[in-house]
């Protein structure tokens, strides 16, 4: 058997200061400090050539201290973890796949410390797969998956299938279906509302080519959201901290559909390794206090990512250079009557990286060298308004231009590929 373990503990503390929005003149403090620890095991056993066991245990512990001016808000959570899977092979043309998983979640979130706001929920869940493959050139994957939560009193049943055609020795099309559940977000059930599960129900198209170190892929998708949180009879309120809600139901309902592209080539020129990949996305929900249908502000409809790598063999450098395109989100205008319907400008970013491969005392070392944003291009995110939409300000990065220096000192090889 194989036995993992793997223990992992950060602390980070950062802050920026902002426009004060009840008095613009003004300027805020607004940062906090995070301390997390995530530890995790698995064991996996093959007692038999068809018959395999998995188990998994892992925790998680999370704290937020947060200062927004004068007002601070502190955060907690915590989950524990555990799994077991049993894998058996029927034959070599059919799989079966059945396990258990069962997760204990609390929330804990003190607020200008006088509201205190606490929840615990036990989430148990079955799911059972199997994978059939019938041809060489088709394969045919169907599973159902059963939840419970404790906190909500309420149980749901997701299925989904997925299948595979071979088109060609280097190519396939694939397509899947699939319905998903997720609970409210946590700063409702922290205030004892216990709403139903939201629902997501998936459409997915897939054609990927793979020949020659050149890989194409295409990828069209629908979602349908239904059962979305809701708050009934409330204005909208932009405020990510607010806590007083309206009456919670499960109303709302969105979609989003889109595509994806990606080209890969580390063929044509020796050396040098390059892909491109796009995406763009349709998406509009009515959820939350949203009065109206609109494309959420964290939506960027239009991403471009090209990355280019060039490997000089004489003296082990390898040069990359990257550029990001993304289309501007919306952002609440309190002055416009449309709902959403303003756009932050483009977003652009070129970037350079340099890593020198070298050795130090008999250990493989990588000295790294980056540039974010070499042209300075002052991208803006959006903007936020005074509560009396008189006057507003602009969403910007803390840093325009990061430069970042590293060395990489390792016991074993790393792949040039990865660098």
């Amino acid at each position: 058997g194989i036995f993992k373990m793997n223990f992992d503990e950060s602390f980070a503390k950062q802050g920026i200061t902002i426009p004060d929005p009840e008095n613009f003149s003004s300027k805020i403090n607004f940062g906090g400090q995070n301390e997390n620890t995530f530890f995790n095991m698995s064991y996996s056993y093959i007692p038999t050539d068809k018959l395999r066991y998995f188990t998994a245990f892992s925790l998680s512990n999370n704290s937020d201290n947060i200062r927004y001016g004068n007002y601070p808000l502190y955060r907690h959570d915590s989950r524990v973890q555990g799994r077991a899977e049993l894998n058996y092979e029927f034959s070599t043309k059919l799989y079966l796949l059945a396990g258990l998983e069962i997760q204990r979640i609390g929330y804990d979130q003190i607020v200008n410390d006088t509201i205190s706001e606490r929840f615990m929920d036990t989430q148990t869940s079955g799911y059972i797969e199997s994978e059939w493959k019938p041809a060489r050139w088709f394969g045919l994957k169907t599973g159902v998956r059963a939840e419970y939560s404790d906190l909500l009193s309420k149980a749901d049943i997701a299925p989904r299938i997925s299948m595979a055609v071979k088109t060609g020795q280097k190519s396939q099309i694939s397509a899947a279906y699939g319905i998903f559940y997720q609970s409210a977000p946590s700063q409702y059930l922290l205030q004892g509302y216990k709403p139903g599960f939201q629902q997501a129900v998936h459409y997915i198209l897939n054609y990927q080519r793979i020949a020659n170190d050149r890989t194409f892929r295409i990828e069209a998708y629908y979602k349908n959201y239904g059962h979305l949180i809701h708050e009934e009879n409330v204005a909208f309120d932009p405020n990510q901290y607010r806590f007083y809600f309206g009456n919670v139901v499960n109303s709302g309902k969105g979609f989003a559909r889109g595509f994806d592209v990606f080209w890969r080539d580390k063929q044509s020129i020796k050396y040098f390794d390059y892909w491109i990949s796009y995406s763009y996305i349709d998406t509009k929900r009515f959820y939350q206090n949203y009065p109206s249908e609109a494309t959420p502000d964290f939506v960027s409809p239009q991403n471009l990512n090209i990355i280019t790598k060039y490997f000089i063999d004489k003296i082990q450098t390898n040069i990359s250079l990257s550029y990001h395109y993304a289309s501007g989100r919306t952002y609440y205008n309190p002055n416009n009557p449309v709902f959403l319907a303003d756009r932050a400008p483009d977003d652009n970013n070129l970037s350079l990286s340099l890593s020198f491969l070298t050795t130090i005392k008999k250990m493989f070392t990588v000295i790294y060298v980056s540039v974010d944003n070499i042209t300075n291009r002052h991208n803006i995110l959006g903007y936020r308004y005074s509560y009396d939409g008189s006057e507003r300000y602009q969403v910007i990065p803390s840093t325009y231009r990061t430069i970042f220096f590293g060395i990489n000192l390792s016991l074993t090889k790393i792949n040039k590929d990865e660098l």
